[in-house]
């Protein structure tokens, strides 16, 4: 997978999310050497120091190549945070330690929530190939709304007021693009810039994180009422599956 691909726009927030990244590790820093202070051996607090920094170099990676495994690794400081509370409020009865990692599990959540956008991490479904159950989109898009002919492409994932376009047609980051929705979906036409995109593999179409732009507020309700028309669809096209499954 190639790296992302970000404008000047994008990078403001990745800049601010690499500040966040910063902030909960010297915050779980702070967190071990309030614990030196409250007793714990010393010989633990290495160890744990030791381990903190190598686990925190590879979620850096993570963080500045946009690997999925992101998730994992938060998954896991989330546990590491919520034991320091526990530690914090009943272990040690120290509000210091309680506050540090309670800070820690907020800036992080900020941080998830930043992040959990079809323009960094856009959902991918490649395991399913049966079309009855896909839950994406055919879509048309254009760079003019006058052009006659559209690209073929689909829309892959959508929210936050953003989506994932996938086509094997090549856009720059920046490009302006107008995308209509196609086939059992309500249709409904879109306007979005290129924030990001990502090349999987050989073979695959590119995935490009599109921010949309709404001129009024019509647009936007016609969009809100777009993704409830899918994620009601996905729901059916995910019972569908279940049922054929347990028939079978």
């Amino acid at each position: 997978m190639k790296k992302i691909l970000y404008n000047l726009k994008l990078k403001r927030d990745f800049d601010r999310i690499q500040v966040l990244q910063w902030s909960h590790f010297f915050l779980a820093l702070i967190g071990i050497i309030i614990e030196i202070g409250l007793g714990v051996s010393s010989g633990f607090v290495i160890l744990k120091i030791f381990l903190l920094l190598l686990f925190y170099k590879l979620y850096f990676q993570t963080i500045k190549k946009l690997l999925y495994t992101y998730w994992t690794f938060s998954f896991f400081m989330q546990i590491y945070f919520m034991v320091g509370m526990y530690d914090g409020a009943i272990r040690y009865e120290a509000g210091s330690l309680f506050y540090c990692h309670f800070l820690s599990l907020i800036i992080l959540g900020l941080q998830q929530f930043i992040l959990f956008s079809p323009i960094y991490y856009p959902r991918v479904r490649w395991w399913e190939f049966d079309f009855r159950y896909r839950d994406d989109v055919k879509i048309k898009i254009r760079k003019d709304l006058l052009e006659t002919e559209g690209i073929d492409g689909r829309l892959t994932d959508l929210r936050r007021n953003a989506g994932c376009v996938v086509s094997f047609e090549r856009y720059k980051v920046g490009d302006n693009l107008h995308i209509h929705s196609l086939g059992e979906f309500k249709e409904l036409t879109l306007h979005g810039e290129v924030m990001s995109k990502r090349v999987y593999s050989i073979g695959r179409g590119i995935n490009y994180g599109v921010r949309f732009h709404f001129k009024n507020l019509q647009e936007k309700r016609d969009f809100v009422h777009f993704c409830m028309f899918w994620k009601s669809q996905r729901s059916k096209k995910i019972l569908l599956k279940f049922k054929e499954e347990n028939s079978s």
